[in-house]
């Protein structure tokens, strides 16, 4: 394959070079997501859905269990945004790694008969900072009752 003048060594050496970069880019990203998954994932909530009918001024109760599956502890604080009628029974609590909460939301239908919108606003953040950062996510969930007659 080589020449006497090595213009071929060349050649080859280039697309070796080439290939040895497009495997180390691929490296890196696999490396990176792997760095990353636990704060991408690291929330899991389950029965999101809350899309009732109510009558007016009926009151319910919504239970969710908020798991924490990172590898940190990390710090939960709940809000909602669109009612006041909605509320809350832990607004601020911390999760260990792998942990679980179950939180209840009290739900009093309004008295105009509709569709009714409401955002949960669920903001994670870690409790040890790394190098003085510190990591906040921020979820907004849309829900939805209708009230009826």
């Amino acid at each position: 394959i080589y020449s006497s003048k090595g213009k071929n060594r060349l050649q080859i050496n280039k697309y070796t070079g080439d290939l040895k970069m497009k495997y180390f880019k691929f490296i890196y990203f696999v490396l990176i997501l792997f760095l990353i998954r636990d704060n991408i994932f690291a929330i899991s909530i389950d029965s999101l859905d809350f899309n009732q009918k109510l009558k007016k001024g009926e009151k319910v109760e919504k239970i969710m269990t908020i798991a924490n599956n990172s590898n940190e502890t990390l710090e939960y604080i709940l809000a909602i945004d669109g009612t006041k009628n909605i509320g809350i029974d832990h607004k601020k609590f911390s999760l260990k790694s792998k942990e679980t909460k179950r939180i209840s939301f009290k739900i009093v239908a309004e008295r105009e008969v509709g569709d009714k919108d409401f955002f949960i606003i669920i903001t994670e953040r870690k409790l040890e900072k790394i190098d003085e950062i510190t990591t906040n996510f921020r979820y907004r969930i849309k829900q939805k009752y209708t009230v009826v007659e």
